[in-house]
């Protein structure tokens, strides 16, 4: 409680703050590690224990805690088989896919036709107006959805997928509802946001703080980013979170341990993956130092920021499933958000690095705090897309082929952001005098 007291930074000159701080944090380490060998004693004894993650629910609970207008997909995979169900409040259905190598060429047509060979790969005019993905988006949603038919959607205003193995790296908002003649993408019809598990689809009874706070990664959202990019990007989202924290390169504490003081963890750095889920290092800032891993976040003291927003992560979607990636290690890491109490967690598949980047990232969390973080996203995606490019403000789009200015249609500047999220709604504002 004194911790969250004092500044998430103390002023260079408050040392006195500054002792305080840190020597409370190094209390709560010392407390926190002994209340973890007791609780990991707990735990291998043979005792039930009420508090099981992730949460354990009937599937009849779970529709009933659904609101009318959500439909979600969830899909299991094997060796031989992908197996799929609808989930809506009033029915289920299930339904099998007989070709899991089928899903999988599928994905990665899919991703090679959006221009993901590797991360770095720049992208030229004529890719970008390119609709040579469209048709390819379009088959593969009616494979992952027991070839429901174009007006199926127009019952439903929001859809969740709790994906499964390569459906990880699906940017399933993108894919294409309609004709051949006559089609758009499926944000474009309603909102969209996943989850790891069923039983996290629907909300828990906390509400999304609305005065929250924010913590700022000052990093490079690309290898080629300056010191004014940095700049520019963290005042786009101070005009967002003007009461929000810039972190420096030097923490007082593991960063594991500072998060859980921190309401809202905006990344702008570029995230490369550490090979396990539990060793990457959200905050980046003392990345690869004892007490950076997400395996951290889930330790005591319970607690993690509500919102983390990350538009500089990397996943095996940026060069088509080539760099090894099953999916799971998405699964895992979205699961050790949600543990360690994160509830909306938006992602990069992979990372564009420009100003488009920073424009979703601004927008996003200027609405959170007044909409459900699937309105807050689709929100910001079609004022992206209502604009224009700038080339020379993205590192990955080379200067060829724009005789006229070029709307951000193309999926590469907006559909690489998958938003892990249980639903949950802002508190309503306090009443007043």
């Amino acid at each position: 409680a004194e911790l969250e007291s004092l500044p998430l930074v103390p002023g260079k000159d408050d040392k006195e703050t500054q002792d305080r701080q840190s020597q409370l944090l190094k209390q709560l380490n010392e407390v926190a590690a002994g209340q973890e060998v007791i609780l990991r004693g707990i735990a291998l004894r043979r005792e039930p224990t009420e508090s099981v993650f992730p949460p354990v629910q009937d599937l009849a609970e779970v529709q009933q805690r659904m609101a009318p207008g959500q439909i979600a997909f969830t899909y299991f995979a094997t060796d031989r088989y992908v197996f799929g169900m609808t989930i809506s409040r009033e029915k289920f259905h299930g339904w099998q896919i007989e070709a899991p190598r089928e899903v999988t060429r599928q994905v990665v047509e899919l991703l090679r036709e959006m221009g993901h060979y590797d991360a770095n790969k720049s992208l030229d005019g004529k890719d970008l107006r390119s609709e040579s993905w469209k048709p390819v988006a379009r088959d593969l949603l009616s494979l992952l959805t027991d070839n429901a038919p174009p007006e199926f959607w127009d019952s439903f205003d929001e859809v969740i997928f709790v994906p499964d193995s390569v459906l990880w790296f699906v940017p399933f908002e993108a894919l294409q509802v309609g004709t051949e003649e006559d089609s758009q993408a499926l944000l474009a019809k309603m909102r969209v946001r996943y989850a790891p598990t069923i039983s996290l689809i629907v909300p828990d009874e906390r509400p999304r703080p609305r005065d929250a706070d924010t913590a700022i990664v000052a990093g490079r959202l690309h290898p080629r980013w300056r010191d004014e990019d940095t700049q520019a990007a963290v005042a786009d989202v101070l005009r967002a979170a003007p009461k929000a924290t810039v972190l420096s390169d030097k923490l007082p504490a593991p960063s594991g341990l500072m998060a859980k003081l921190c309401d809202r963890l905006v990344v702008l750095d570029d995230v490369e993956d550490e090979g396990r889920p539990y060793d990457y290092s959200p905050m980046q800032i003392d990345r690869g130092r004892p007490g950076s891993g997400l395996a951290r976040w889930m330790e005591l003291p319970w607690g993690a920021p509500d919102q983390v927003v990350a538009p500089g992560f990397h996943t095996a979607a940026e060069n088509a499933l080539r760099k090894p990636g099953t999916g799971d290690e998405l699964f895992l890491a979205a699961c050790a958000f949600y543990a360690s109490g994160s509830r909306t967690v938006l992602l990069s598949r992979w990372r564009t690095g420009g100003q488009t980047s920073v424009d979703l990232t601004r927008e996003f969390v200027q609405e959170l705090p007044y909409s459900p973080a699937s309105a807050a996203w689709r929100r910001s995606v079609e004022l992206l897309r209502s604009g224009v490019v700038d080339p020379d403000l993205e590192p990955r789009v080379t200067g060829v082929g724009y005789e006229t200015p070029l709307a951000p249609d193309h999926p590469f500047f907006w559909a690489g952001y998958m938003l892990l999220d249980t639903g949950a709604v802002p508190a309503p504002p306090l009443a007043g005098p």
